[in-house]
């Protein structure tokens, strides 16, 4: 396929002023003009955690990376963006790929790396394809680090930072156990940072508008809303915003006629939430000191007009599917429970089938290898315990009567 003509269009709605606005990767310079101790030491006090989910404090692992023993050291970006409801990441990289890779030169001037890797979703061929054009023009100004794009084949499993980096390595992208942590020992056992899109976008933010524009702005974060919405966009917006402020006036609200029935605040790996419990911050920690909700800030929203167990089916469907076989409780278990919401929605054994997927979460979630399996458990275990009324409509009558998605 010719991509020539597309790539212009793009380049003419957006990339090619960014190039303007990047003639010489000014953050870059700067940043390194000041010395990787220094670099780091901005990045702590802007408080940057991870944007892909996790939310680590950005500082300590480049610290810890930078101190460990071992070379060469690497940088990989974690580009792959498979979580449902996750679209920001797709965008950097098609409007805004030379504040990628200034973030990048930055991280790895910081932690002492002179390669690093974009690992980009195998479904992402336009990105790649932008990027692999504007990497030359990085080259010529951040002449320290050499970037590499390399192709994923659409593994969900690859997102996880250490099945990604044996997808790299050329293996089957299974999750390592850990410890060590790649800071320590990761792509091919040296130590290594791995970074999302907008951690590394930020990053550039932060050296080439200043500390205090980036604090004055409140920790600036990118959002996605999706779904049953008026308005499915990507937008950002301070770091804690209440959840309801996505639904509502970022997203418009539900469809004319139809109620918020349910929103996945961070991905449909996050448990869904009832429309009288969304005014709470998106943030790595609550309030009280809890695990915040914000996961990869992926909202999804479902109306009153979906069966609940059939939206469990769907997740769970994908769960099952993109499990890559390593462990038994996700690679069986997570089949096993799909076949059970199968039989709730069919009919068929309906009342065993309930008893056993409430069996099911806790095991699956207590003995699974990786956040995969505790991801699905954690969306099922919300829905079966807040919808069961679907689910008893369909074991004990003939059904709730609204509409599925497949």
């Amino acid at each position: 396929m010719n991509f020539e003509p597309l790539l212009s269009k793009l380049f003419s709605r957006g990339v090619t002023s960014f190039d303007h606005d990047f003639p010489d990767f000014f953050g870059y310079r700067y940043a390194t003009e000041m010395g990787p101790e220094k670099v780091i030491e901005v990045i702590r006090e802007a408080g940057l955690r991870g944007r892909g989910g996790a939310g680590f404090p950005t500082a300590v692992k480049w610290d810890y990376c930078r101190k460990a023993s071992g070379s060469p050291k690497y940088l990989v970006c974690n580009a792959d963006e498979s979580e449902p409801g996750t679209f920001k990441d797709v965008q950097i990289m098609m409007y805004d790929p030379h504040a990628l890779f200034e973030g990048i030169g930055i991280a790895a001037y910081a932690i002492g790396a002179r390669q690093a890797y974009i690992y980009v979703r195998g479904e992402f061929d336009l990105p790649a394809r932008i990027m692999e054009l504007r990497i030359p023009k990085a080259h010529i100004s951040m002449q320290q680090v050499q970037i590499f794009i390399h192709r994923g084949a659409g593994a969900y499993i690859c997102g996880e930072e250490t099945a990604l980096l044996d997808s790299i390595e050329g293996r089957r992208g299974e999750p390592r156990l850990k410890p060590p942590y790649p800071a320590e020992c990761g792509l091919w056992g040296k130590p290594t940072v791995i970074n999302n899109v907008e951690t590394l976008t930020s990053v550039s933010k932060i050296f080439r508008f200043g500390l205090d524009n980036w604090k004055a702005k409140g920790t600036p974060k990118l959002y996605c809303i999706s779904g049953d919405i008026i308005n499915s966009r990507v937008f950002e917006a301070p770091l804690g915003i209440k959840l309801r402020d996505i639904v509502y006036n970022y997203g418009g609200g539900p469809l004319p006629g139809r109620k918020v029935q349910a929103v996945f605040p961070g991905g449909s790996s996050t448990a869904p939430l009832r429309d009288d419990e969304l005014d709470i911050p998106m943030d790595f920690k609550m309030p009280d000191g809890k695990p915040g909700i914000i996961g990869s800030a992926g909202t999804i929203v479902v109306d009153d007009s979906r069966c609940m167990v059939d939206v469990a089916r769907n997740i769970m469907r994908f769960y099952a599917h993109e499990s890559c076989g390593k462990c038994t409780p996700c690679r069986d278990g997570n089949a096993l429970v799909h076949d059970a919401l199968n039989d709730i929605l069919e009919g068929r054994d309906a009342g065993y089938a309930m008893e056993y997927i409430e069996r099911m979460i806790p095991r699956i979630f207590t003995d699974c290898f990786c956040p995969l399996a505790k991801g699905a458990m954690n969306a099922l275990g919300a829905i079966f315990t807040k919808w069961r009324a679907d689910f008893e409509s369909h074991v004990f009558g003939s059904g709730c009567g609204r509409k599925r998605i497949g």
